[in-house]
């Protein structure tokens, strides 16, 4: 819930003016036309300042207070800009637990900012993620949406990608999908499974941990959940907490989008990257990998070529 507002000066163009005027015409007039002005003035400009927000209460004509209070209600809004150099920093448990917090928070002392804020001379923004798929490395940051490390890394030992998570008793409803149009689809915020359920045409809610979605799909709240296939595997289905719950489809592969690979990340320069590489070459050679898959039920994901 984005709420505090940005002391970065405003600098919108008439061209980015037009293009907002030309997309509340296109939906003004429609039932819930505020949702859809919003995500698209903020593609527009990046974040929605209270300028924008003027803009869209005069020409939807409604009530400036309607439009901050959605505005301000969903995660998926900002009010603030991004910088020239955006920092990430990883809050998913590998960081975590590695101390991550910590850098977040010092971070934001020295920059003189919270997360989700701007500094005042747009350098820099601060913001918070989940997870970069680089546990290995903990804790991580990126800048500008790149992680950088002296080191080197491991082969490729298990691949992740997003699926759908569904009710098992509803299994022939998802059999053969092509699409996600016309199915209400709880996704973690600002994740890549949301960016896959928007591009398949669901209907998205986003909540705060993809943990979160799962209980959406449970209660009969969300018709379906988009997350990690390794969340998926192992937080669903027999002997789990979500037992009636289960999962399929490679949405990835429904976007002609590339999967994630996984490697372990060493120091750079040193013999572990070989000695790792031979490990895992042993333990799929023998039998070993493939039986914790099973137990886990990962199969689809530990890479055995």
């Amino acid at each position: 819930m984005a709420t505090t507002i940005s002391a970065v000066p405003f600098n919108g163009t008439k061209e980015q003016e037009q293009k907002l005027i030309e997309l509340i015409a296109a939906h003004k007039g429609q039932r819930g036309a505020l949702m859809p002005v919003l995500q698209g003035a903020q593609e527009i400009y990046g974040y929605l300042p209270i300028e924008v927000q003027k803009l869209v209460a005069q020409h939807l004509e409604i009530p400036l207070e309607e439009v901050y209070g959605v505005s301000t209600f969903y995660s998926q809004f900002t009010l603030n800009p991004k910088g020239k150099y955006k920092i990430s920093v990883c809050l998913g448990t590998a960081c975590y637990v590695k101390g991550s917090g910590d850098v977040f928070a010092k971070l934001g002392e020295c920059l003189g900012i919270q997360g989700g804020e701007c500094t005042n001379d747009g350098k820099f923004s601060l913001d918070a993620c989940r997870c970069v798929g680089a546990c290995g490395l903990a804790p991580v940051m990126t800048i500008n949406d790149e992680v950088t490390a002296a080191m080197g890394v491991s082969e490729p030992y298990c691949t992740n990608y997003q699926t759908l998570v569904y009710p098992a008793d509803r299994a022939a409803d998802f059999e053969g999908l092509t699409s996600l149009e016309g199915l209400s689809i709880a996704v973690e915020s600002g994740s890549a499974g949301e960016d896959a359920a928007e591009e398949l045409g669901a209907t998205t809610v986003p909540v705060q941990s993809q943990a979160n979605t799962l209980m959406e799909v449970a209660s009969g709240t969300s018709d379906a959940a988009v997350i990690d296939v390794l969340m998926a595997a192992e937080m669903t289905g027999e002997g789990t907490s979500y037992g009636d719950l289960v999962y399929d489809l490679n949405l990835n592969d429904m976007r002609a989008e590339a999967s994630e690979f996984y490697g372990v990340g060493f120091r750079k320069g040193s013999d572990l990257v070989d000695a790792f590489n031979e490990f895992w070459k042993q333990a799929v050679a023998d039998g070993t990998v493939e039986q914790i898959a099973a137990t886990y039920g990962l199969q689809d994901a530990v890479i055995l070529e």
